[in-house]
């Protein structure tokens, strides 16, 4: 070479079972152009979102993610006076130790919360107020 540096000789050679073993990979993939993204709703489907997850916990080292129960969860759905629910309405949730942990419920009109990770016991009042105002409604 004319800068004085060795040439890059590149080589390679097949690995017995390479092929296979690749081949197997990819028939686990989904057909290319299926849409996958959102195929189950986590809240729709706790236990599915649970086994993922424990799934997901089983390959990590011991105590390097917490764990919470995700199937223990409290489902919030504020509803106007027809009946209807209510998107993005606010919702203040007073804990164990007083403290309150405020979330608007999502355009379905719910919202959800874990006791283990919201950090409330048996027991909790929750106050839900429409958006933009208006008469809230509390509920222990």
């Amino acid at each position: 070479m004319a800068d004085g540096s060795a040439p890059v000789v590149v080589t390679g050679a097949r690995v017995a079972g390479a092929e296979e073993t690749a081949r197997e990979a990819r028939a686990d993939l989904p057909q290319s152009g299926t849409l996958t993204a959102g195929d189950h709703d986590d809240l729709l489907n706790p236990g599915l979102f649970a086994k993922f997850a424990r799934d997901i916990l089983e390959t990590l080292p011991p105590g390097l993610m917490p764990e919470i129960d995700t199937e223990n969860r409290v489902v919030i759905e504020a509803r106007n006076h027809l009946g209807e629910r209510v998107p993005f309405a606010n919702i203040a949730l007073v804990r164990d130790d007083q403290s309150t942990l405020e979330l608007q419920t999502a355009a379905n009109g719910r919202a959800v919360f874990f006791p283990d990770l919201d950090g409330f016991g048996s027991r909790a009042t929750f106050t839900v107020s429409p958006p933009g105002g208006g008469q809230p409604a509390t509920r222990s």
